[in-house]
């Protein structure tokens, strides 16, 4: 008999995907959200210098 293995679901808000036992983030996230937030993190810190190259158009 294999144990039981505990469903973890992701954190996100309006996301309740089952996220495997082996689940590379520890962040209690699915992938997609995963990725998404860490896009995030990365568009935060480039929107200030998009923003002046449009202005500069």
């Amino acid at each position: 008999m294999k144990k039981p293995t505990k469903i973890q679901r992701c954190k996100e808000e309006n996301c309740n995907r089952i996220i495997g036992s082996r689940n590379p983030n520890k962040s209690g996230l699915c992938t997609g959200c995963y990725q998404i937030r860490q896009s995030r993190k990365k568009t935060a810190n480039t929107e200030k210098t998009l923003s002046e190259v449009k202005d500069g158009n």
